[in-house]
C-alpha cells in the first residue's frame, strides 16, 4: 500500500474510533459514568447494525489511548515483529513452523 493510501487508512481508522470516543464523553458530559456509557454506546452500535461493532474493551481502550495522544493515539499502532511466542513453547512454535515449511496450503486448524 502506498504511503499516501496507508496516510487515508490512518486517518479513517482514527476518525471512526473518535466517533465513538466522543460518542462516550458526550454521554459522561451527561453525567452518565464511564463503563455505563460504553456499554450504552457499544449497544446502541449493535441495534443499529453497524459494521464492525467494538467491544467495550476496545472502546475502553480508545478512550485511554485518546487522553494520552489526542487524535494521533488513535491511529493503528506499530508493534514490533517478533520470532518468538510469550504464550507458546519454543518447541511447539518450531514444530508449527516445521509442518508449515513441508505443507504451506496447511491452515492453522489443520496443525
Amino acid at each position: 500500500m502506498a504511503t499516501g493510501d496507508q496516510n487515508a487508512c490512518q486517518s479513517d481508522t482514527a476518525l471512526r474510533r473518535l466517533r465513538y470516543v466522543s460518542e462516550v464523553h458526550a454521554q459522561m458530559d451527561r453525567g452518565m459514568g464511564a463503563s455505563t456509557a460504553v456499554r450504552l454506546v457499544v449497544e446502541r452500535a449493535t441495534v443499529l447494525e453497524e459494521r464492525h461493532v467494538p467491544s467495550e474493551r476496545t472502546v475502553r481502550r480508545w478512550l485511554k489511548r485518546y487522553r494520552e495522544g489526542g487524535l494521533a493515539g488513535l491511529s493503528n499502532q506499530e508493534r514490533a515483529r517478533t520470532d518468538t511466542s510469550v504464550v507458546l513453547p519454543r518447541a511447539v512454535v518450531e514444530f508449527l513452523r516445521e509442518q508449515k515449511q513441508e505443507d504451506p496450503a496447511v491452515s492453522s486448524p489443520e496443525l
